[in-house]
C-alpha cells in the first residue's frame, strides 16, 4: 500500500523523498502515494523535496498536486515558501 504508514508516521513517499530517490518518487506519485499527508512531525512530502533542495522532485510533486496554493500555518503560500527554501540553500 503506498500509503501506509510506519511507525513513525512517514509514508513510503516521504521516505524516498528525504533519501532523495527521485524514481521512486515518481513510481510513488504514478502508483496513487498521498501528497497532502503529512509525516509525525508535520512536514509534508513537498516540504521535505524542497528542503534537501530537489528541485526536480518538487516540480514532480507540484504537477501532480493541484492544491498547491493552499495557504500554510503560517499564512504563506506553499508555492512561495517552496521557492524560498529553494533560493536560501
Amino acid at each position: 500500500d503506498v500509503n501506509a504508514f510506519n511507525i513513525r508516521h512517514q509514508l513510503p513517499l516521504h521516505i524516498a523523498v528525504e533519501a532523495g530517490l527521485g524514481l521512486v518518487d515518481e513510481v510513488l506519485i504514478v502508483a496513487g502515494a498521498s501528497l497532502d499527508e503529512k509525516e509525525k512531525s508535520g512536514k509534508s512530502s513537498l516540504y521535505l523535496a524542497a528542503r534537501g533542495g530537489f528541485v526536480t522532485l518538487v516540480d514532480m510533486i507540484v504537477k501532480a498536486e493541484r492544491q498547491v496554493s493552499r495557504e500554510t500555518s503560517h499564512g504563506r503560500v506553499i508555492l512561495n515558501s517552496v521557492r524560498s527554501m529553494i533560493f536560501q540553500a
